[in-house]
């Protein structure tokens, strides 16, 4: 039997290699049709593809079909089992000198075997297809190899590897001029600054990548930037911006066809850090819902915290015995995978020994070589019929792409129109928000300056009515002095001094009060400086505004929360690394630290917080405690212990 079986593929080879001597056309019409809307339409192109009769393809036809059927399969997520069939596609265009072709083909061949387990073969794959692909004008597929092999850096913590592909699959996909590709490569930068720890650059890639995406209304791609941003506002204590990047994912118009259980938990988790434990239940029991496994046990393992800190000890130990569970489970499902892995890699070499003996077995069938020429002819008025009847299917197969180019035509004309309509509605929405923006703010200034003169006519009205009632008491002095002239010369000229003394006094007031209007002016308009959003200033403009800070007079009415924003434009990584450290801080000392940080006394403290001295001094000692320091140290050594972060 298995004799038979060599005979009819040895047959088929031949006839293939007859057929492809007989025609000239170097890869088949329909092929190349599927090639031309493959990446914009898989779905179509798959249906297509597993439709075709291959049975008689020559061999570069056998091979773009076997390389188009797997990259069909790939964009359609369709998990890879088996490197057998892109294997043939990579064997013959490393030998036909199409390194377009070859560059794909290596690509996929990396795919496949990612889907394997097998990520050093993939990696080595990706980096001789990088190299064919290397100064051509398909940036596509460079984006493509650059970006996976990236990703694998990224998975193996080679951050500056990882960060390189990722830059350079950005550019091909901006060479490209796809705006996808472009939103996923700044997401992806994103990683790898979150694995050199510079945080600031990651946020900023991310924001790119989600504005690309907002631009062409890609949920996908802005389901991830968002996703991952949330984690790493998370990481940086930032945990109202990460809500706010989840509740952004909530609005996506995919949302409620997705499984959410993995956003339910970081909303939890976030509410949990932020101290606000109700709300933090009810999101991270809804997380234990999931399908996934780890997303139930991370859920269970931030219960079982939260129920800790509540010192509702039952429930956390409850919490706790799920989560141990749950942990053991993925422990047992990566041992099953090991497993499996180690059997697959046996059964391999178990076929390569058969595969050996086959070969072995080749070598007598070609003994009889000259009965399959006998047979051939018989065959060969068969073949005849079957082509005919391929190039029926062919011609089929050429209508369908013709009329899904149509329709797709259509779509995309329709989906431009949308694109257009809703580009025109976010300006006219974006120019409505400015100006409702700009009347609230005038409307608020103009109240604000409305209560201030008000206060100020009040004030000026006491002052005038009781100098008026000064001037009555002198008039009536004045009024007796004169009927007594004779006797009270003395005392009309002492009080005639009185007067002028009087005089000079009030005229002073009025001095005063000028200065304290002049005084009043600038400082509203230093207050109006200051209560411009914080993350519109510069490093440099937060320095000058916190020295201008420190020299007014009255600390009350500054908000400390601005003058925090202010310090972490200036050093936003300053409550991480001093977190990092004394992970017991809670959000009321790592505000005291702040203020310290950016230079004010203790003094200048309790006026910003509103806080007494001796509310003042137990802060300062629970800081001390959850600092690990000791009592005895001095105000100057605390304040510099803390300025050293």
């Amino acid at each position: 039997m298995k004799t038979h079986g060599l005979i009819s593929c040895l047959l088929i080879t031949i006839l293939t290699i007859f057929l492809a001597g007989c025609t000239n056309v170097k890869y088949a019409p329909e092929l190349l049709e599927v090639e031309t809307f493959i990446r914009a339409k898989p779905d179509s192109a798959l249906r297509l593809l597993q439709q075709f009769n291959t049975m008689y393809y020559p061999k570069q036809d056998e091979a773009l079909y076997y390389m188009l059927l797997t990259q069909a399969e790939d964009k359609c997520y369709v998990k890879h089992q088996s490197d057998s069939l892109i294997a043939i596609s990579v064997d013959y265009f490393r030998h036909s000198g199409d390194d377009l072709h070859l560059a794909r083909a290596l690509y996929l061949n990396g795919r496949v075997k990612y889907d394997e387990g097998d990520h050093a073969r993939a990696a080595e794959l990706y980096v001789k297809a990088r190299d064919v692909a290397e100064g051509g004008a398909d940036y596509n597929i460079q984006y493509l190899i650059c970006s996976h092999l990236g990703s694998i850096y990224y998975e193996n913590h080679l951050a500056d590897k990882s960060l390189e592909s990722y830059t350079k699959a950005e550019r091909f996909a901006e060479l490209s001029r796809d705006s996808i590709s472009m939103s996923y490569a700044n997401s992806y930068i994103g990683r790898a600054y979150v694995l050199q720890e510079e945080f600031g650059k990651s946020i900023a890639a991310y924001l790119q990548g989600i504005e690309i995406a907002e631009l062409i209304s890609q949920t996908r791609c802005l389901r991830l930037g968002l996703s991952e941003l949330s984690a790493v506002y998370r990481q940086v204590s930032c945990y109202q911006k990460s809500l706010e990047c989840l509740r952004r994912i909530q609005q996506l118009p995919d949302y409620e066809s997705n499984d959410n259980s993995s956003i339910f938990f970081k909303i939890g988790d976030s509410y949990r850090l932020m101290g606000k434990t109700d709300s933090a239940v009810v999101y991270l029991e809804k997380a234990l819902h999931s399908s996934s496994i780890n997303t139930r046990s991370a859920a269970q393992e931030s219960l079982t915290y939260l129920y800790e800190g509540l010192e509702n000890y039952e429930e956390s130990m409850k919490y706790n015995k799920m989560y141990l569970a749950s942990r053991d489970s993925i422990r047992k499902i990566g041992n099953l995978q090991q497993v499996a892995k180690v059997e697959v890699q046996h059964l391999n070499e178990k076929m390569g020994i058969k595969q050996f003996k086959t070969t072995r077995a080749l070598f007598l069938l070609l003994l009889i070589l000259i009965l399959i020429t006998t047979v051939f002819v018989v065959l060969y008025r068969r073949i005849g019929k079957k082509k005919r009847e391929s190039d029926f299917a062919r011609e089929q197969s050429r209508n369908q792409i013709e009329s899904l180019k149509i329709v797709m035509a259509e779509k995309e004309m329709d989906i431009q129109r949308s694109r257009d309509k809703i580009s025109q509605l976010r300006k006219q929405m974006s120019l409505l928000n400015i100006n409702i923006e700009k009347e609230k703010s005038k409307l608020e200034r103009l109240t604000q300056d409305n209560e201030k003169l008000q206060e100020e006519k009040n004030g000026i009205s006491e002052q005038l009515e009781a100098n008026k009632q000064d001037i009555d008491a002198l008039n009536c002095s004045l009024k007796s002095i004169e009927s007594e002239k004779k006797r009270y010369l003395e005392e009309i000229e002492q009080l005639k001094q009185k007067v002028i003394e009087k005089e000079t006094v009030i005229a002073e007031s009025q001095d005063r009060l000028s200065e304290q209007l002049k005084e009043l002016e600038k400082y509203q308009q230093e207050w109006s400086e200051l209560s411009v959003p914080i993350k519109t200033f510069t490093s440099e403009e937060a320095k000058v505004i916190l020295k201008r800070i420190k020299k007014m007079s009255n600390l009350a009415d500054i908000n400390a929360e601005n003058i925090i924003a202010l310090l972490q434009s200036i050093d936003c990584q300053y409550t991480e690394r001093i977190w990092r450290k004394n992970p017991n801080l809670k959000k009321g000392d790592l505000k005291i630290c702040c203020l310290l940080k950016a230079g004010f006394s203790q003094k200048e403290i309790m006026e910003l917080l509103d806080l007494k001295e001796d509310a003042m001094n137990k802060r300062m000692q629970r800081l001390k405690s959850r600092l690990s320091l000791k009592k005895k140290w001095s105000k100057n050594e605390l304040e510099q212990y803390i300025s050293s972060f």
